[in-house]
């Protein structure tokens, strides 16, 4: 009986990797997209282990990355994320998830990148003028917790970049699923999918139209030994990118201390440090987040989160 039941989740899943695959029209090495900042690592953890958190998604972030994985949270989280990327540029982040009754939670959450002092062109009758811009994206999540192992989740978000007087937006949704199978006390197996930013109105700059960085990520994680060692890899397919794998890895010393790196071979950050680095600290409820992002032709951002569980 218990074999039939994980052929069944199996059969499910993989159904469902199907389904968005078909729904889902996702090309690569065909150009550009819009709303890139929708890229931007969403906390210091995910950051440092090379964003590998799909199949992970254990706190308020994964109405970023995989809805599902609120349904595995038992607490009510929130946290915030701040990241400045050049002088000018700063990125702005925070998310809050709530379990409910019934197997469901929700979440909520915004991405903000500022960006100000942007000089305009001199023309004859106007002299040189100083503008900004901004990009900003707010996200409502839901998730259902099928059976102990297997959850569904939904987000949808709506997109506006805007450049001086011009403004763009958008709306899209996320679809992801999440498989949690507890082996013994000790270790853990997760298997995640997730669609992010599939377009319902698509991005609009005065009479152009432009895709959204639509992508389909399969991941899987283990923990071998409980939360001492976390181990993480995706595997990512996305719009106008060929696919590629992000590695990452997370260490617990003295049930305070995370350690945590990870290896990407994502082209959005082809001018940077393959090697991604961070640390953690957790005192009760509390947690604080580091990581360093070393660029070749960029400040090198560091890059704090905080988050509370209540």
């Amino acid at each position: 009986m218990k074999i039939f039941k994980q052929h069944k989740i199996i059969q499910i899943i993989i159904t469902f990797t199907l389904l968005l695959t078909n729904l889902v029209d996702i090309k690569y090495g065909v150009g550009s997209t819009s709303a890139e900042f929708l890229l931007i690592p969403k906390s210091a953890r995910i950051s440092a282990i090379a964003g590998a958190f799909t199949s992970i998604a254990d706190d308020s972030n994964s109405i970023f990355y995989n809805p599902s994985g609120m349904a595995f949270i038992k607490e009510n989280t929130i946290s915030f994320t701040h990241s400045s990327w050049l002088e000018s540029i700063n990125f702005e982040n925070v998310s809050c998830v709530l379990p409910l009754k019934n197997k469901l939670s929700i979440g909520i959450g915004m991405d903000y990148l500022g960006i100000s002092g942007i000089k305009g062109k001199e023309t004859q009758l106007s002299p040189i003028k100083e503008y900004s811009s901004y990009d900003l994206s707010p996200v409502f999540s839901i998730s259902y917790l099928m059976n102990r192992k297997l959850s569904f989740g939904l987000s949808g978000k709506y997109i506006e970049e805007k450049i001086d007087d011009i403004k763009a937006n958008s709306v899209a949704i996320d679809i992801g699923c999440l498989f949690r199978n507890k082996i013994n006390s000790f270790k853990t197996f997760s298997v995640g999918i997730s669609v992010s930013n599939i377009c319902i109105k698509k991005h609009k700059f005065i009479e152009i139209e432009e895709n959204l960085p639509t992508k389909l990520v399969i991941g899987m994680s283990y923990k071998p030994i409980d939360d001492a060692l976390l181990l993480s890899s995706d595997i990512t397919v996305m719009r106008g990118s060929k696919p590629f794998i992000n590695t990452g890895l997370e260490t617990l010393l003295y049930r305070v201390l995370f350690l945590r790196a990870g290896y990407k071979l994502d082209p959005s950050f082809e001018n940077a440090s393959r090697i991604t680095l961070g640390m953690g600290i957790n005192i009760k409820n509390l947690s604080l987040d580091y990581s360093y992002l070393p660029f070749e032709s960029l400040k090198n951002p560091h890059i704090f989160s905080i988050g509370y569980k209540f």
